[in-house]
């Protein structure tokens, strides 16, 4: 969390006509313009007096502008010399007009906007409901086969069990550093789903730029091209092209925040 309070640059965090602790943690440069405009516009039409609310507004702003859902009340980090953060906050927060309002939701001590905690909770309601389904249909037979054809080596004990934990479930994550096989792992189990499933099966690969959606394309394609890459299974992942996470779920040109493919309008994929 400590990045999110790196002071920015002067012009990004002007701001004229602010009051209180929104144009004190402004000045310092730990607060955007964009970051107080949000909280004193949102603060006004919910009633909210509380600079303590209305600082807690601000920094989840700021903290979803930054990558994050939500902020740590309790783990912020200390400010510079001369300012602090309120006392009592996080009590202070929820007695706010703010949280009445429904514009603000905690969690324990994690603050979120509240289309952010809705949106986490309808992300944990689809995983409990992927877990909660029969396993995906494939060849027990071709899954044994497969993983001895594809990881033969006697270095490769994790990724094949990674590989045989995601042909048998719905969901996985597979993490690794660097140089700890996860792509190698990857274009070896795209092809373990394809020769194992009841039929071919619909693939879209996705990273959150293009650069990235680039390096997976050329990993997949050079791993399927390796030496030790079975023959047999070169066809399953020739010609994959991962795009953009953006791109893959349909963004609105109309509406930059909303997608074509949502919950209710799922992705035409067998894989993702």
């Amino acid at each position: 969390m400590s990045e999110l309070f790196v002071p920015v640059d002067a012009w990004d965090r002007r701001f004229v006509r602010a009051a209180g602790a929104l144009e004190r943690f402004n000045r310092v440069g730990l607060l955007e313009a964009a970051d107080v405009h949000v909280a004193r516009r949102v603060g006004a039409l919910a009633g909210e007096t509380d600079e303590a609310a209305l600082l807690a507004l601000a920094m989840v702003v700021r903290a979803v502008r930054h990558g994050s859902v939500c902020l740590e009340l309790g783990a912020v980090g200390e400010p510079p010399e001369g300012l602090a953060w309120p006392q009592d906050w996080a009590e202070r927060v929820r007695a706010s007009a703010l949280m009445a309002a429904g514009v603000l939701r905690m969690d324990a001590d994690l603050l979120y906007l509240d289309r952010y905690w809705q949106e986490e909770g309808q992300v944990v309601a689809d995983l409990r409901a992927r877990e909660a389904t029969a396993p995906p249909e494939f060849d027990e037979d071709r899954l044994v086969a497969g993983l001895d054809r594809l990881f033969a080596g006697d270095n490769s004990a994790e990724q094949r069990a990674a590989a045989e934990a995601s042909v048998r479930r719905w969901t996985s994550v597979i993490t690794g550093g660097p140089g700890t096989g996860k792509t190698t792992t990857l274009a070896r189990l795209l092809a373990l789903l394809q020769d194992t499933a009841p039929r071919p099966l619909r693939i879209g690969l996705a990273a959150p730029t293009g650069k990235a959606a680039a390096q997976m394309t050329e990993a997949i394609a050079g791993n399927s091209q390796s030496a030790d890459f079975p023959e047999f299974d070169r066809a399953a992942v020739a010609g994959l092209q991962a795009g953009t996470l953006h791109r893959l779920l349909g963004w609105r040109r109309d509406n930059g925040t909303r997608f074509r493919h949502h919950r209710h309008n799922r992705l035409p994929h067998d894989v993702v």
